[in-house]
């Protein structure tokens, strides 16, 4: 499965096995790891660095987009 961020300033964070994308304090978008092959970030997006070591650990294609 594919996930798709493209709101500018949102952070991609891992919690209790889930991808969330959080935009200050509301939660935009929530996704289990399990089923995220691939992700796309599109403009100013900020993955954690728990999020990009999960990424490269379980070998996610991970596409950054201006």
């Amino acid at each position: 499965r594919t996930l798709v961020v493209s709101e500018p300033g949102a952070e991609l964070r891992i919690q209790e096995g889930h991808c969330v994308v959080h935009k200050g304090k509301a939660e935009l978008q929530r996704i289990r790891l399990a089923e995220v092959s691939r992700v796309l970030l599109f403009g100013p997006v900020q993955p954690s660095t728990a999020f990009l070591s999960w990424a490269l650990r379980a070998g996610a294609d991970l596409v950054f987009f201006d």
